[in-house]
């Protein structure tokens, strides 16, 4: 079972997880309550308009997509899901040119390079997932 892992089906199923287990895990954080405060009112703080309604809907949509990547329904969908909800999560948080703070800056340049990855896994496992 262990020499699966190191097929390339194997290695393709692991990435998969890995990133679900991202995703998902970050989605469930953020779904306590001080963390929504937390989330909104950065939102608030660059401007975004209807700042709760639109974290609750990256929310959904970040746990929709991995729910249709984990059931094997509409799984492509799910990736292309995951890549919007990365790429808007991106542009909502992670504003560092906006950010008067040296340290929050740097930590927002280092999610955005980070999310720039993370795009480029999810890339390959759009590639793999039919």
């Amino acid at each position: 079972m262990l020499t699966d892992v190191f097929s390339a089906d194997g290695q393709i199923a692991l990435a998969r997880w890995l990133i679900l287990l991202c995703f998902v895990l970050n989605g469930l954080f953020n779904c306590a309550p001080h963390r929504v405060d937390e989330h909104v009112q950065r939102l608030r703080e660059f401007g975004t308009p209807l700042a709760l309604p639109v974290f609750w809907a990256g929310l959904a949509l970040q746990l929709l997509s991995c729910s249709l990547i984990i059931i094997g329904w509409q799984a492509r969908l799910g990736v292309i899901g995951l890549m919007l909800f990365l790429i808007l999560a991106t542009l909502l948080f992670h504003r560092f040119w906006r950010m008067p703070d040296a340290a929050r800056r740097n930590l927002a340049r280092i999610n955005v390079i980070n999310n720039c990855a993370i795009f480029g896994g999810l890339l390959l496992l759009l590639q793999h997932t039919s």
